[in-house]
């Protein structure tokens, strides 16, 4: 009986050490592999950015679109005003998530930034995933 207790506790405790180890190595591998797609969502952020930025007449701009004319008025209006560069001016945060019209994220506070600091913020929201912008105002 006590031979048979022993076997039963020892194949408990097998099965508890097994659960834990593999539960380690999944959460270990899970955030490699999260690790691994980041990388990769950055380099083909950055390849993206610098083949647009390398085509003829197709400039990178903080409003978040390429070219010299858009087919939306407003991106354009916004795009024409963006030309300017180095010195801080004036955001504000759009979220094209929102309805047609409310775009623009209310702030209570003025934002200013440079252009490559807007450049930058705009970066890592695309990186994670956020249809929010910051653009001229």
């Amino acid at each position: 009986m006590r031979v048979m207790n022993e076997e039963i506790t020892g194949n408990i405790f097998y099965q508890r050490g097994y659960t834990k180890g593999w539960d380690d190595s999944q959460k270990h591998l899970t955030k490699e592999f999260d690790k691994l797609l980041i990388k990769a969502k950055t380099e083909a952020y950055d390849k993206g950015y610098k083949e647009g930025a390398n085509k003829s007449s197709n400039d990178p701009c903080v409003c978040g679109f390429w070219g010299k004319t858009h087919s939306n008025k407003i991106v354009s209006d916004w795009h024409d005003e963006c030309l300017n560069g180095g010195e801080k001016e004036e955001y504000m945060i759009v979220d094209w998530n929102r309805p047609h019209g409310h775009e623009k994220v209310p702030t209570k506070e003025k934002i200013m930034l440079t252009k490559d600091e807007a450049y930058d913020l705009n970066k890592m929201l695309t990186l994670n995933g956020e249809n929010k912008r910051y653009i001229k105002k």
